[in-house]
């Protein structure tokens, strides 16, 4: 979300506990960071978390900046009140310029108190960091910046006019980080607007700029997009199940099948992948199976059946294929619970959603139409998890737009996933318990079901 403050840009926020680790903020997670435009207000300001561009220097994406003629953009953190700059031992951060003119970066600030010591508590402006004022920026390439590095005459101004003052630190004489440190011995972080800003515009403008990889002392920021769920090699499974698998008739069911029990399919059946079951397999009339069969115990065939691969009875069990698809999902299921989320209303029919992390306080049910927007980023990915069950409605469905794919949408269930009959859903489903699919379904995406069943109603169909 971009918010809007006045040109001098204040955020106000309380004093953050230390760290020692890569942060990683990503939309639904954005530790605290927000992008706010800056006075004027104009739409040619955006401010979002993107892949790449090109390698960058933590993770794959990074948080990008664009601004016109005017206008200003700003990815800031309240924070670091009180903080003396005499005590931070590291600070740079890694920038990409798209476009723009030669001057044109993202440059580095902080709400500053010239003196931390003194009683004066009133806003005393910034210190603003700016690679051009000593080094070369350049297009289409990632450049760090050491901003305590004493660099030439130096990159570091003040706004305020204390910072600003004859022999102090204008924009038109910068200092260094020691210059700054000298003339300005108690100088520190506000200890009631205290804030980092990593800015793009205000002059200067039109460009198109990217920022990572920014180190303040221990803490190391990795900005981004919202990595995916590895669903590893559970992905060669249309249908995995921690007990057993039942089938109506005339499903379509790309992939293989896996169940820690018995699996059961129902009339005309067609599956292009292996079946494996920790107990036995019984197959409806008219199945067409293009792979193998590998039960735990007994083989029933229906009449009529083509399988093409070989069958085999009383496999040694588990079988590897199958348990390290369960491995897989295990993995997933705990990476997608240990995501951050934004907590939504329980009912998702009538609503759109863009890319992020959404969580229920309870459950999630489905009545209608639910949109899933993309933006036109093809990686968007879109988590929709819940410590409870998840149900769809009879004819509901899951509407992808301006580039949304099914791949990158992940259904996660502390308990059951139920889906009504017609209902026309995307994504991968994820549950703890047990996955209901009612007749003439349609899912594009697998379903995975760590513990439970796995029961589909007849003309299910399943797109991988």
């Amino acid at each position: 979300m971009i918010g809007a403050v006045a040109s001098t840009g204040i955020l106000l926020g309380a004093a953050l506990p230390a760290s020692a680790a890569t942060i990683s903020a990503y939309p639904g997670n954005l530790q605290g960071w927000d992008f706010i435009q800056e006075s004027p207000f104009l739409p040619t300001s955006t401010g979002s978390m993107v892949l790449g561009p090109g390698t960058p220097p933590l993770g794959l994406g990074s948080a990008n900046l664009t601004v016109g003629a005017t206008g200003g953009m700003v990815l800031g953190k309240p924070g670091y009140n009180g903080v003396r700059l005499d005590t931070i031992g590291a600070l740079k951060y890694t920038t990409y310029r798209t476009s723009g003119p030669a001057a044109a970066s993202i440059s580095l600030q902080l709400n500053i108190d010239t003196d931390v010591t003194d009683a004066d508590e009133s806003w005393q402006g910034r210190l603003v960091y700016e690679p051009y004022h000593a080094q070369t920026v350049t297009t289409g390439q990632w450049q760090t910046w050491d901003t305590m590095a004493s660099t030439g005459t130096g990159n570091w101004w003040g706004t305020g006019s204390s910072l600003k003052a004859t022999g102090k630190c204008p924009q038109a004489n910068p200092c260094t980080w020691s210059e700054v440190l000298t003339k300005f011995p108690n100088i520190g972080v506000h200890s009631d607007y205290g804030a980092v800003l990593l800015k793009a515009g205000s002059g200067g403008g039109p460009m198109d700029v990217n920022v990572d990889n920014l180190v303040i002392n221990d803490d190391i920021y990795d900005f981004g997009s919202i990595p995916t769920i590895d669903l590893g090699i559970s992905t060669d499974f249309s249908l995995l199940a921690g007990a057993a698998v039942t089938t109506g008739a005339s499903n379509r069911l790309p992939g293989n099948i896996g169940a820690g029990a018995a699996i059961t399919t129902g009339a005309d059946n067609g599956v292009t992948g292996n079946l494996y079951a920790g107990a036995a397999i019984t197959t409806g009339a008219g199945n067409t199976i293009d792979g193998s069969l590998n039960a735990g115990a007994a083989l029933t065939l229906g009449a009529s059946n083509t399988i093409l691969g070989p069958q085999a009875l009383g496999v040694a069990t588990p079988i590897t294929n199958y348990s390290d698809a369960m491995a897989a999902l295990d993995a997933a299921m705990a990476d997608a619970f240990s995501r951050h989320a934004t907590v939504k209303a329980p009912e998702l029919g009538g609503t759109t959603l863009e890319t992020g992390v959404y969580s229920a306080s309870t459950f999630f049910t489905l009545t209608g139409q639910l949109t899933l927007d993309a933006k036109n980023d093809p990686d968007a990915v879109f988590i929709i998890k819940s410590p409870g069950y998840i149900s769809t409605a009879a004819g509901s469905s899951v509407v992808l737009t301006n580039g949304a794919k099914a791949s990158n949408v992940f259904w996660v269930s502390g308990s059951y996933f139920s889906a009504g009959a017609g209902a026309v859903l995307a994504g991968n489903i994820m549950a703890s318990g047990y996955v209901t699919l009612g007749a003439g379904a349609g899912l594009t995406g697998h379903v995975l079901s760590q513990s439970g069943y796995i029961t589909l109603g007849s003309d299910v169909t399943l797109e991988n």
